[in-house]
Protein backbone atom coordinates (compact mmCIF):
# COMPACT_ATOMS: atom_id res chain seq x y z
CA UNK A 1 0.00 0.00 0.00
CA UNK A 2 1.46 3.55 -0.81
CA UNK A 3 1.79 5.71 1.94
CA UNK A 4 -0.26 9.11 2.23
CA UNK A 5 2.68 12.04 2.50
CA UNK A 6 1.75 15.26 4.38
CA UNK A 7 3.86 18.26 4.18
CA UNK A 8 3.17 19.65 7.84
CA UNK A 9 3.66 23.44 8.10
CA UNK A 10 3.38 24.03 11.77
CA UNK A 11 4.11 27.51 13.33
CA UNK A 12 5.16 25.59 17.19
CA UNK A 13 7.02 22.28 17.40
CA UNK A 14 8.02 20.79 20.96
CA UNK A 15 9.55 22.32 22.91
CA UNK A 16 7.88 24.75 21.68
CA UNK A 17 4.39 25.09 24.07
CA UNK A 18 0.77 25.24 21.98
CA UNK A 19 -2.01 23.80 20.31
CA UNK A 20 0.38 23.48 17.09
CA UNK A 21 3.30 21.36 18.71
CA UNK A 22 0.78 19.51 20.70
CA UNK A 23 -1.36 18.26 17.21
CA UNK A 24 1.95 17.61 15.58
CA UNK A 25 3.30 15.43 18.43
CA UNK A 26 0.00 13.16 18.83
CA UNK A 27 -0.11 13.11 14.77
CA UNK A 28 4.29 11.73 15.25
CA UNK A 29 3.89 9.40 17.76
CA UNK A 30 -0.09 7.68 16.74
CA UNK A 31 -0.25 7.91 13.33
CA UNK A 32 0.41 4.50 11.45
CA UNK A 33 3.81 4.70 10.00
CA UNK A 34 2.69 2.04 7.64
CA UNK A 35 0.13 4.30 6.46
CA UNK A 36 1.51 7.73 6.76
CA UNK A 37 4.93 9.85 6.37
CA UNK A 38 4.46 13.18 7.70
CA UNK A 39 7.51 16.21 6.61
CA UNK A 40 7.61 18.93 8.87
CA UNK A 41 8.74 22.18 7.84
CA UNK A 42 9.20 24.37 11.42
CA UNK A 43 8.34 27.77 11.53
CA UNK A 44 10.60 28.11 14.04
CA UNK A 45 13.46 26.91 12.40
CA UNK A 46 13.75 30.37 10.50
CA UNK A 47 11.79 32.62 13.11
CA UNK A 48 15.18 34.07 14.29
CA UNK A 49 15.70 35.65 10.40
CA UNK A 50 14.72 39.50 9.41
CA UNK A 51 10.64 39.49 8.47
CA UNK A 52 11.06 39.39 4.98
CA UNK A 53 13.87 37.20 4.99
CA UNK A 54 12.33 34.25 7.28
CA UNK A 55 9.15 34.62 5.12
CA UNK A 56 10.81 34.05 1.98
CA UNK A 57 12.94 31.05 3.34
CA UNK A 58 10.21 29.46 4.96
CA UNK A 59 8.78 29.42 1.41
CA UNK A 60 11.32 28.11 -0.36
CA UNK A 61 11.68 24.76 3.02
CA UNK A 62 7.77 24.44 2.22
CA UNK A 63 7.73 24.24 -1.49
CA UNK A 64 10.64 21.68 -1.27
CA UNK A 65 8.90 19.17 0.88
CA UNK A 66 6.01 19.81 -0.29
CA UNK A 67 6.86 18.87 -3.86
CA UNK A 68 6.51 15.31 -3.56
CA UNK A 69 4.20 14.91 -1.14
CA UNK A 70 0.34 14.33 -1.57
CA UNK A 71 -1.10 17.38 0.33
CA UNK A 72 0.08 20.03 2.60
CA UNK A 73 -1.44 20.21 6.28
CA UNK A 74 -0.89 23.90 7.88
CA UNK A 75 -1.35 24.69 11.44
CA UNK A 76 -2.37 28.01 11.63
CA UNK A 77 -4.12 30.56 8.76
CA UNK A 78 -1.81 32.91 8.48
CA UNK A 79 2.16 32.29 9.50
CA UNK A 80 2.53 29.04 7.75
CA UNK A 81 -1.13 29.33 6.14
CA UNK A 82 -0.29 32.35 3.72
CA UNK A 83 2.76 30.42 2.88
CA UNK A 84 0.76 27.22 2.47
CA UNK A 85 -1.61 28.31 0.01
CA UNK A 86 1.23 30.26 -2.28
CA UNK A 87 2.91 26.97 -2.53
CA UNK A 88 -0.42 24.92 -2.73
CA UNK A 89 -1.53 27.21 -6.33
CA UNK A 90 2.48 26.90 -7.34
CA UNK A 91 2.53 22.97 -6.52
CA UNK A 92 -1.01 22.73 -8.05
CA UNK A 93 -1.25 20.13 -4.36
CA UNK A 94 -4.40 20.38 -1.84
CA UNK A 95 -3.97 21.36 1.68
CA UNK A 96 -5.94 21.05 4.30
CA UNK A 97 -6.04 24.27 7.18
CA UNK A 98 -6.76 23.52 11.05
CA UNK A 99 -7.94 26.45 13.02
CA UNK A 100 -6.94 26.75 17.03
CA UNK A 101 -8.78 30.31 17.37
CA UNK A 102 -9.61 33.73 15.27
CA UNK A 103 -5.73 34.63 14.55
CA UNK A 104 -6.18 38.63 13.41
CA UNK A 105 -8.99 38.55 16.74
CA UNK A 106 -5.73 37.49 18.90
CA UNK A 107 -3.50 39.68 17.18
CA UNK A 108 -5.74 42.97 17.32
CA UNK A 109 -6.81 42.42 21.30
CA UNK A 110 -2.63 42.05 22.14
CA UNK A 111 -1.73 44.56 19.27
CA UNK A 112 -4.38 46.76 17.60
CA UNK A 113 -6.36 48.25 20.96
CA UNK A 114 -9.03 45.51 19.81
CA UNK A 115 -11.40 45.36 23.22
CA UNK A 116 -14.21 43.33 21.49
CA UNK A 117 -14.73 39.55 22.64
CA UNK A 118 -14.66 37.34 20.07
CA UNK A 119 -18.06 36.86 19.45
CA UNK A 120 -18.74 40.79 19.24
CA UNK A 121 -15.78 41.01 16.27
CA UNK A 122 -16.53 38.58 14.17
CA UNK A 123 -19.77 40.59 13.30
CA UNK A 124 -18.36 44.33 13.69
CA UNK A 125 -16.29 46.11 11.05
CA UNK A 126 -12.51 47.02 12.06
CA UNK A 127 -11.32 50.16 12.13
CA UNK A 128 -7.86 49.22 12.12
CA UNK A 129 -6.55 48.49 8.92
CA UNK A 130 -3.97 46.00 10.06
CA UNK A 131 -6.95 43.94 11.85
CA UNK A 132 -8.62 43.96 8.66
CA UNK A 133 -5.64 42.87 6.69
CA UNK A 134 -5.16 39.93 8.93
CA UNK A 135 -9.34 39.12 8.91
CA UNK A 136 -8.67 39.21 4.97
CA UNK A 137 -5.54 36.71 5.10
CA UNK A 138 -7.25 33.77 7.21
CA UNK A 139 -10.48 33.96 5.32
CA UNK A 140 -8.91 33.83 1.81
CA UNK A 141 -6.88 30.75 3.32
CA UNK A 142 -9.29 29.54 4.74
CA UNK A 143 -11.78 29.75 1.98
CA UNK A 144 -9.16 28.17 -0.56
CA UNK A 145 -8.56 25.33 1.63
CA UNK A 146 -9.80 21.44 0.85
CA UNK A 147 -10.85 20.76 4.22
CA UNK A 148 -10.76 22.93 7.41
CA UNK A 149 -10.49 21.06 10.77
CA UNK A 150 -11.99 23.20 14.16
CA UNK A 151 -11.21 21.64 17.38
CA UNK A 152 -15.00 22.53 18.94
CA UNK A 153 -18.33 23.31 17.29
CA UNK A 154 -17.37 26.57 18.58
CA UNK A 155 -14.41 27.63 16.91
CA UNK A 156 -16.33 25.96 13.85
CA UNK A 157 -19.30 28.66 13.57
CA UNK A 158 -16.24 31.08 14.09
CA UNK A 159 -14.84 30.30 10.70
CA UNK A 160 -18.16 29.57 9.26
CA UNK A 161 -18.29 33.33 9.35
CA UNK A 162 -15.04 33.57 7.66
CA UNK A 163 -16.95 32.74 4.32
CA UNK A 164 -15.59 28.89 4.49
CA UNK A 165 -18.82 26.37 3.35
CA UNK A 166 -19.77 24.34 6.06
CA UNK A 167 -19.72 20.87 4.54
CA UNK A 168 -15.83 21.71 4.54
CA UNK A 169 -15.35 22.15 7.92
CA UNK A 170 -15.12 19.26 9.67
CA UNK A 171 -14.77 18.91 13.58
CA UNK A 172 -12.22 16.84 15.34
CA UNK A 173 -11.73 17.26 19.13
CA UNK A 174 -8.80 17.67 20.17
CA UNK A 175 -7.21 16.05 23.11
CA UNK A 176 -3.83 16.45 24.83
CA UNK A 177 -1.87 13.31 25.41
CA UNK A 178 -2.85 12.25 28.60
CA UNK A 179 -0.42 9.69 31.07
CA UNK A 180 -1.64 6.57 31.40
CA UNK A 181 -0.51 7.42 35.80
CA UNK A 182 -2.27 10.15 37.40
CA UNK A 183 -0.76 10.74 40.50
CA UNK A 184 -3.12 10.63 43.57
CA UNK A 185 -3.42 14.18 45.24
CA UNK A 186 -1.22 13.46 48.17
CA UNK A 187 1.65 11.86 45.96
CA UNK A 188 1.52 15.23 43.41
CA UNK A 189 1.60 17.18 47.23
CA UNK A 190 4.56 15.68 48.42
CA UNK A 191 6.67 16.51 44.60
CA UNK A 192 5.70 19.83 45.26
CA UNK A 193 6.15 20.54 48.68
CA UNK A 194 2.88 21.56 49.30
CA UNK A 195 1.15 20.91 52.62
CA UNK A 196 -2.28 18.67 52.81
CA UNK A 197 -3.79 21.09 54.04
CA UNK A 198 -3.29 23.55 51.83
CA UNK A 199 -6.27 25.13 49.66
CA UNK A 200 -4.95 24.71 46.21
CA UNK A 201 -6.38 27.02 43.30
CA UNK A 202 -4.46 26.32 40.00
CA UNK A 203 -4.88 28.38 36.96
CA UNK A 204 -2.49 27.73 33.61
CA UNK A 205 -2.43 29.47 30.15
CA UNK A 206 -0.50 31.99 27.84
CA UNK A 207 -0.49 35.41 29.49
CA UNK A 208 -2.72 36.99 27.07
CA UNK A 209 -5.75 39.52 27.85
CA UNK A 210 -8.57 37.11 27.15
CA UNK A 211 -7.52 34.63 30.02
CA UNK A 212 -8.72 36.79 32.57
CA UNK A 213 -5.67 36.10 35.49
CA UNK A 214 -6.11 39.53 36.67
CA UNK A 215 -9.87 38.78 37.25
CA UNK A 216 -8.58 35.31 39.14
CA UNK A 217 -6.68 37.50 41.76
CA UNK A 218 -10.17 39.40 42.33
CA UNK A 219 -11.83 36.69 43.20
CA UNK A 220 -9.33 34.52 45.11
CA UNK A 221 -8.73 37.56 47.29
CA UNK A 222 -12.83 37.74 47.84
CA UNK A 223 -12.31 34.10 48.79
CA UNK A 224 -9.85 34.97 51.22
CA UNK A 225 -12.05 37.22 53.46
CA UNK A 226 -13.22 34.07 54.50
CA UNK A 227 -10.72 30.92 53.87
CA UNK A 228 -7.24 30.86 53.20
CA UNK A 229 -6.34 28.90 49.80
CA UNK A 230 -2.96 29.90 46.98
CA UNK A 231 -3.31 30.71 43.64
CA UNK A 232 -0.71 29.32 41.26
CA UNK A 233 -0.92 30.49 37.74
CA UNK A 234 1.39 28.48 35.20
CA UNK A 235 1.91 30.44 32.21
CA UNK A 236 3.93 33.07 30.22
CA UNK A 237 3.44 35.18 27.68
CA UNK A 238 3.34 39.26 27.12
CA UNK A 239 1.00 40.36 29.66
CA UNK A 240 3.50 38.67 32.23
CA UNK A 241 4.15 42.14 33.28
CA UNK A 242 0.78 43.47 33.62
CA UNK A 243 -0.44 40.23 35.90
CA UNK A 244 2.68 40.74 38.20
CA UNK A 245 1.98 44.77 38.70
CA UNK A 246 -2.02 44.14 39.33
CA UNK A 247 -0.84 41.53 42.18
CA UNK A 248 0.87 43.89 43.51
CA UNK A 249 -1.46 46.26 43.45
CA UNK A 250 -4.00 44.44 45.29
CA UNK A 251 -1.10 43.38 47.79
CA UNK A 252 -1.93 39.51 46.67
CA UNK A 253 1.99 38.52 46.59
CA UNK A 254 1.28 36.30 49.57
CA UNK A 255 -0.96 33.86 48.62
CA UNK A 256 -0.88 34.43 44.48
CA UNK A 257 2.03 32.74 42.43
CA UNK A 258 3.57 33.00 39.18
CA UNK A 259 5.04 29.40 38.44
CA UNK A 260 6.57 30.65 34.64
CA UNK A 261 6.02 27.97 31.52
CA UNK A 262 5.85 24.79 32.92
CA UNK A 263 6.58 21.50 30.40
CA UNK A 264 3.56 19.10 30.39
CA UNK A 265 4.59 16.67 32.64
CA UNK A 266 4.90 19.29 35.44
CA UNK A 267 1.68 21.09 34.79
CA UNK A 268 0.26 17.58 35.03
CA UNK A 269 1.90 17.18 38.87
CA UNK A 270 0.20 20.66 39.73
CA UNK A 271 -3.03 19.78 38.22
CA UNK A 272 -3.12 16.55 40.42
CA UNK A 273 -2.34 18.49 43.22
CA UNK A 274 -5.05 21.22 43.40
CA UNK A 275 -7.59 21.87 45.35
CA UNK A 276 -9.90 23.30 41.83
CA UNK A 277 -8.60 23.86 38.64
CA UNK A 278 -10.54 27.27 36.98
CA UNK A 279 -9.58 28.87 33.63
CA UNK A 280 -11.49 33.07 34.15
CA UNK A 281 -11.30 33.31 30.16
CA UNK A 282 -13.28 35.66 27.82
CA UNK A 283 -12.04 33.10 24.75
CA UNK A 284 -11.67 29.58 24.51
CA UNK A 285 -11.79 27.37 21.63
CA UNK A 286 -11.30 23.97 23.13
CA UNK A 287 -8.83 23.87 26.44
CA UNK A 288 -6.38 21.31 26.88
CA UNK A 289 -6.30 22.67 30.19
CA UNK A 290 -9.77 21.41 31.64
CA UNK A 291 -9.29 18.44 29.88
CA UNK A 292 -6.24 17.43 31.63
CA UNK A 293 -8.23 18.59 34.77
CA UNK A 294 -10.98 16.31 34.16
CA UNK A 295 -8.61 13.20 33.47
CA UNK A 296 -7.11 14.35 37.06
CA UNK A 297 -10.08 14.26 38.79
CA UNK A 298 -9.50 18.16 39.71
CA UNK A 299 -13.01 19.80 40.04
CA UNK A 300 -13.17 22.82 37.37
CA UNK A 301 -14.33 26.05 37.45
CA UNK A 302 -14.96 27.64 33.80
CA UNK A 303 -16.53 30.53 31.96
CA UNK A 304 -19.81 30.23 29.94
CA UNK A 305 -18.09 30.90 26.87
CA UNK A 306 -16.96 29.17 23.35
CA UNK A 307 -15.66 26.05 23.67
CA UNK A 308 -16.04 25.51 27.39
CA UNK A 309 -19.69 24.94 26.81
CA UNK A 310 -19.06 21.77 24.77
CA UNK A 311 -16.77 20.86 27.49
CA UNK A 312 -18.65 21.25 30.87
CA UNK A 313 -21.86 20.67 31.69
CA UNK A 314 -23.25 23.15 34.71
CA UNK A 315 -23.42 21.14 37.93
CA UNK A 316 -22.54 18.29 36.65
CA UNK A 317 -19.28 18.08 34.74
CA UNK A 318 -17.92 21.29 36.21
CA UNK A 319 -19.58 24.98 37.13
CA UNK A 320 -20.44 27.89 34.71
CA UNK A 321 -19.84 31.24 35.54
CA UNK A 322 -20.34 34.77 33.72
CA UNK A 323 -17.28 36.02 31.59
CA UNK A 324 -15.96 39.33 34.03
CA UNK A 325 -18.42 38.38 36.73
CA UNK A 326 -15.95 38.32 39.94
CA UNK A 327 -18.61 37.74 42.44
CA UNK A 328 -20.09 34.25 40.56
CA UNK A 329 -16.23 33.02 40.61
CA UNK A 330 -15.56 33.79 44.14
CA UNK A 331 -19.09 31.84 45.26
CA UNK A 332 -17.89 28.89 42.85
CA UNK A 333 -14.48 28.56 44.02
CA UNK A 334 -15.99 28.78 47.60
CA UNK A 335 -18.72 26.55 47.07
CA UNK A 336 -16.25 24.06 45.57
CA UNK A 337 -13.47 24.34 48.56
CA UNK A 338 -16.25 23.92 50.92
CA UNK A 339 -18.34 21.11 49.58
CA UNK A 340 -16.17 18.12 48.87
CA UNK A 341 -19.18 15.49 48.59
CA UNK A 342 -20.08 17.68 45.62
CA UNK A 343 -16.84 18.45 44.43
CA UNK A 344 -16.19 14.65 44.01
CA UNK A 345 -19.51 14.20 42.07
CA UNK A 346 -18.17 16.68 39.64
CA UNK A 347 -14.81 15.40 39.63
CA UNK A 348 -15.75 11.61 39.05
CA UNK A 349 -18.64 12.70 36.30
CA UNK A 350 -15.94 14.78 34.49
CA UNK A 351 -13.44 12.01 34.24
CA UNK A 352 -16.22 9.61 32.77
CA UNK A 353 -16.76 12.79 30.05
CA UNK A 354 -13.68 11.97 28.29
CA UNK A 355 -14.92 9.75 25.87
CA UNK A 356 -16.29 12.33 24.21
CA UNK A 357 -12.91 13.88 23.47
CA UNK A 358 -10.39 10.63 22.96
CA UNK A 359 -7.28 10.46 21.81
CA UNK A 360 -8.03 7.62 19.32
CA UNK A 361 -11.49 9.08 17.77
CA UNK A 362 -9.47 12.16 16.76
CA UNK A 363 -7.15 9.37 14.91
CA UNK A 364 -9.62 8.21 13.38
CA UNK A 365 -11.83 11.32 11.91
CA UNK A 366 -8.09 12.60 11.06
CA UNK A 367 -6.61 9.44 9.16
CA UNK A 368 -10.21 9.05 7.05
CA UNK A 369 -10.02 12.80 6.39
CA UNK A 370 -6.11 12.78 5.10
CA UNK A 371 -6.71 9.32 3.03
CA UNK A 372 -9.45 11.27 1.24
CA UNK A 373 -7.47 14.21 -0.33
Amino acid sequence: MEKTVICVATPLYAPDIGGPATHVALLERNLPRDQFELRLVKYGDVRHLPKVLRHVLYMVKLLRAARTAHFIYALDPVSVGFPTVIISKVLHKPFILRVGGDYAWEQGVQRFGVKETLDEFIVRPQPSSQVRTLQSVQSYVAVHARAVIAPSEYLASIIARWGVPTGRIKVVYSQPELGSKTLSRSEARKQLNIHEDEEVILSAGRLVPWKGFEGLVDAVSKVREFRTPRLYIAGDGPGKSLLEDHIQKKDAGGYASLLGQLPNHELSVWIAAADVVVLNTKYEGLSHFLLEAFAARAPVITTSVGGNLELVKDGETGLLVPQDDIPALSAAISRVLTDRTFTAALAEHAAQSLDRFSKDRALEQLSTLFKSI
